[in-house]
């Protein structure tokens, strides 16, 4: 008769409302946890650690990638300077240090721009050969400072066209 008595217990104590079953299935769903503000923050402070990482992941394979390019850059450039004769090879070699390349870098893309040259090259020669002209009929000589001058003016036009373009369209080719 004991027997019976706890076998009709044991179910009565299984046994819920289906309110009780919804409630319970919406709590097991839901974030059944309870956060501290002391949890949610170290909680945030490991997603930072993660987004960190990640990033901290890109910035290696951009190391890994430039390192690679400096690598190729140096095999190739050794290849290429030990098919050259002795005195290319030490030019090659000054030229190729990492001095001169940032100098020269730094004035090819400020100073020296190619329309600035080729513009105070094709002025130098116009105004070489008008003033000439102009001087010979005259009776006069050319001094050669003439050149120098002319080209230097249209360097500062091709500059300034430069300039202008880079401001008006950005970056962009001149098309």
């Amino acid at each position: 008769m004991s027997e019976n008595n706890t076998n009709t217990q044991k179910p009565e104590q299984n046994q819920q409302t289906p309110a009780q079953n919804t409630l319970e299935s919406s709590q097991k769903t839901s974030n059944p946890v309870n956060l501290s503000p002391r949890d949610i923050e170290s909680h945030t402070e490991t997603i930072r650690q993660g987004i960190s990482k990640k990033q901290t992941n890109k910035e290696r394979s951009a190391q890994i990638n430039n390192k690679l390019t400096d690598d190729s850059y140096k095999k190739t450039m050794a290849l290429v300077q030990s098919q050259l004769p002795a005195a290319q090879r030490r030019f090659s070699q000054l030229v190729h240090t990492g001095f001169v390349e940032k100098a020269t870098d730094i004035l090819s893309s400020s100073v020296a721009r190619p329309n600035s040259i080729f513009l105070g090259s094709f002025f130098a020669f116009i105004t070489t050969l008008g003033l000439y002209f102009i001087t010979k009929m005259a009776g006069y000589s050319i001094s050669g400072s003439e050149i120098i001058l002319a080209f230097f003016a249209g360097w500062l036009i091709g500059l300034i066209y430069d300039y202008f373009w880079i401001l008006v369209l950005g970056n962009k080719d001149k098309k």
